[in-house]
């Protein structure tokens, strides 16, 4: 099951930082077609490719919705120095993170 909030919020932060979808799965290293899955909530990205996408985009993942809400734990703390802590997130704080796996 796919959390829509991550998806949306997945393609919000790439349009806020003004680059095309092929040019983001490129920095990502991945393809535009699973970006694209992964933004539309066809495909669920797995915790390694959300710590990437959060140091390219620059935010700290306790900020948005996990990919699944199969994992629950307290809060990870504050934002890592330079990243930003507010989000484009429909539920920003919703998610507290997986301490184990962050």
């Amino acid at each position: 099951m796919t959390n829509p909030d991550f998806a949306r919020t997945l393609s919000l932060l790439r349009q806020e930082k003004g680059i095309s979808q092929r040019q983001a799965a490129k920095a990502l290293g991945i393809s535009q077609a699973l970006l694209s899955h992964y933004e539309n909530g066809a495909r669920e990205p797995g915790l390694v490719f959300v710590g990437k996408a959060c140091d390219f985009y620059n935010v700290s993942p306790t900020i948005c919705p996990p990919p699944s809400t199969s994992c629950s734990g307290t809060s990870t703390g504050p934002a890592p120095t330079g990243r930003r802590t507010s989000s484009p997130c429909p539920t920003p704080g919703l998610w507290r993170g997986c301490p184990d796996q962050i």
